[in-house]
Formats: C-alpha cells, sequence, structure tokens
C-alpha cells in the first residue's frame, strides 16, 4: 500500500482509495469524500452517488457497489461493508489471494437509529485513518449530550426564541432532526441538508416531519421552529446574519470552527461523535485480528504512538514517504 498527496494505491492493481485526481479507479469511501470528487472511474455505494449527484446532473464514470456484494476486479476480490459513519460511508474489505486487506478511514461503532451499523471482517492488514487531533480523549456520553441539547432547544422554544442548530450535514443533521421531530418540534433545514435528508429518507431512515427553510417563509411564519444549517457552510453567517441563539453541535473533538465559535457560548456547544477514539479503535482491531496495522492522515505520529504498544505491528504511511509534523 502507498500513501500519496491524493489517496492511497494498492501496488500492482488499479485499485486506488479515496483518490481524486489520479489512477483508473478509486474507490470512495463515504460521500464526504465525494463533495471534492472530479477524478477517476470510481465506485461507491448507490447512496454516496446519490449525494454526489445532488450537484452534478449526469455522472458517467460512477460504478454503483451494494454493500454485502462482492465483486472481482482483476485478480482483487472486493467487498463493500457499512461504515456506520454515515448513510453512504463504507468499508473495503479486499482479497488479493495471498492476504486480505480492511480499508477503514471512517468508521463508529455505536449504533444509531438514522444509519445502519458497522460490520467488520477479518483482515490481515488493517488501514486507519488518523483524523482526531486527540485520538486518546474519550467521547462524551452521545444520550445525554442528546438529551442536553434537546433540553437546550425546549428552553429557548418555551421562551419563544426559534434556535440555529450548526452540524454536519451528513449523518449529524438527520440524527438531530430525528431528535427533534420525535418531539414534535417544528424542524426547517437548509437546502442541502434538506436535500440530503430526503435521500436518508428513501433509503429507509425515519427523521420524522420537516420542512425546507425559506428566509422570506421563515419571516412571516409566526409560529416557533428549529432551524438546521451545516457546519461547513460558513458562508451562511454572512448571507443570514442569524440573530436567534446558534447551538453548535461538533462530531469531532478537538476541531475549531473560528467563523462559528465567537457566535456561540460554551453552554451552547454540544458533541455527537461520528468517529472511533483509541480505545474503541482497539475494540475494532480485536473483531479484525490483523497481524499489521497501517495509520494515514493528518495525526498519523499521535495515532502510531497510541497503538505502538498493543500487540501488532503498526506502522505509518506518510505522503510520498515524508512524514508529517503532527
Amino acid at each position: 500500500m502507498v500513501s500519496t498527496d491524493d489517496g492511497l494505491h494498492l501496488s500492482g492493481s488499479i485499485l486506488w482509495l479515496d483518490s481524486h485526481h489520479i489512477g483508473d479507479l478509486s474507490f470512495l469511501s463515504s460521500p464526504s469524500e465525494s463533495y471534492r470528487y472530479g477524478g477517476p472511474q470510481f465506485l461507491a455505494t448507490r447512496e454516496t452517488i446519490r449525494i454526489l449527484r445532488m450537484d452534478r446532473k449526469k455522472q458517467s464514470n460512477a460504478l454503483v457497489c451494494q454493500y454485502h456484494h462482492p465483486i472481482s476486479l482483476g485478480r482483487l476480490k472486493i467487498e463493500l461493508l457499512p461504515s456506520g459513519e454515515g448513510l453512504g460511508s463504507a468499508l473495503l474489505h479486499i482479497e488479493t489471494g495471498k492476504s486480505k486487506i480492511l480499508y477503514a478511514p471512517s468508521l463508529y461503532t455505536q449504533q444509531t437509529s438514522v444509519v445502519p451499523k458497522i460490520h467488520l471482517k477479518k483482515a490481515d492488514t488493517l488501514i486507519l485513518r488518523a483524523i482526531l487531533p486527540d485520538p486518546s480523549l474519550p467521547s462524551p456520553n452521545r444520550k445525554k449530550e442528546k438529551q442536553r441539547l434537546l433540553a437546550k432547544v425546549l428552553f429557548f422554544l418555551e421562551n419563544g426564541v426559534s434556535p440555529t442548530i450548526v452540524c454536519r450535514q451528513t449523518f449529524i443533521a438527520q440524527e438531530v432532526t430525528a431528535l427533534l421531530t420525535s418531539h414534535q418540534i417544528s424542524v426547517a433545514t437548509h437546502p442541502i441538508i434538506y436535500r440530503i435528508s430526503k435521500i436518508y429518507e428513501s433509503s429507509g431512515s425515519h427523521l420524522g416531519r420537516f420542512h425546507l427553510f425559506n428566509r422570506k417563509v421563515t419571516k412571516k411564519n409566526k409560529k416557533v421552529q428549529v432551524n438546521i444549517f451545516p457546519l461547513s457552510k460558513d458562508r451562511i453567517f454572512n448571507r443570514y446574519k442569524p440573530k436567534r441563539p446558534i447551538l453548535l453541535v461538533k462530531d469531532r473533538l478537538g476541531e475549531s470552527y473560528d467563523y462559528i465559535d465567537s457566535f456561540v457560548s460554551e453552554s451552547n456547544r454540544f458533541h455527537l461523535s461520528s468517529t472511533c477514539h483509541i480505545g474503541e479503535l482497539r475494540e475494532v482491531m480485536g473483531h479484525v485480528s490483523p497481524s499489521q496495522v497501517y495509520v494515514f492522515g493528518p495525526y498519523t505520529k499521535r495515532y502510531v504512538q497510541e497503538l505502538k504498544n498493543d500487540a501488532y505491528l503498526v506502522s505509518p504511511l506518510y505522503p510520498n514517504g515524508q512524514p508529517t509534523l503532527l
């Protein structure tokens, strides 16, 4: 496995992993990866491709692969598995004939109501992505954080105030929507979240009744509601200048969003994890039982240090062989 500035490459094959610009065929692990996609032919789940097509009417270079349906790719046998991290997100299990590889760039082990549960398979090699700045820091209890968020929303609504929730547009936005609508709270979502949520619904997720955010309609609508906006769209604050209270829901500890943080008090910040900390990754390693683990990503050194004392051979994968700073 070779790491480059544009994804990983399985040597001796045409298969690339999350490569956006080079190679003959690339596996896209999640819809969040697909937003930046614009290169070679790629394979992904049907849900990932549907989300990708929201902004592009045609995507002729897309190959649809279903979960749990092994396919042959030359000498390789590959299978997509649910990652638990969001609708369409997938792990890739690869059989080369001599060994088995599990590519797991994003994964979440806790069960949620809006996405399929993660499915792991045994492999000789496990490939993990270093996502969290401090992977040793355990995530806050998800159930308690959802209860705290709901209590804060109800407090504002009971006082006639409509809060705006800002969160990641996939997975977290849909989970928050389902939480609020299950308590008969009126929800309006930003257009991109609305379209993604409709894909979630058509794939079997139950999100309740929500509608599309429209600034003109919202001004005329006297009914108090909750608006949900995407975390990645910093320009919305320049466009809409929310005067309502902002509730920030992060899904990765340690990440900073300067354009939002100044608007949000500490009591209005919440955390619903969408990735695994080191303790959970050790559980994943126990299920996969690899003889070697490779780590890549922005915090590779930190992850390798945390995992090196485990009973596995843990090695970094640096782009072009150049170590990262962290």
